[in-house]
């Protein structure tokens, strides 16, 4: 039975069929953070090391763009919502 946030076979899979490719679990980990950073627009100031690395990753994709603000393409928006809804709030699977 997976735990909440766990990178799981499903979530693999459906970042893929998102995505393109398997999340890796310090960008799963990360999803919740980044949503909420975007969404209401904070300040990247206190970012862990591993969180900068994710970022700078998901910058090189170019599904977020920091300008004046931090945003990200809306399919990664939605990608990153559906995935984090299966991974913390859906426990069906578990």
């Amino acid at each position: 039975m997976a735990k909440c946030g766990e990178l799981t076979v499903a979530i693999k899979a459906r970042s893929t069929e998102l995505l393109g490719y398997e999340v890796k679990k310090e960008e799963l980990a990360f999803m919740p953070y980044l949503s909420h950073l975007i969404a209401n627009n904070i300040s990247l100031n206190n970012l862990s090391d591993e969180e900068e690395i994710v970022l700078e990753e998901l910058k090189s994709k170019g599904l977020v763009i920091q300008s004046k603000r931090l945003q990200c393409t809306f399919d990664y928006w939605v990608a990153m919502q559906e995935i984090c809804y299966i991974a913390y709030i859906d426990h069906s699977n578990r």
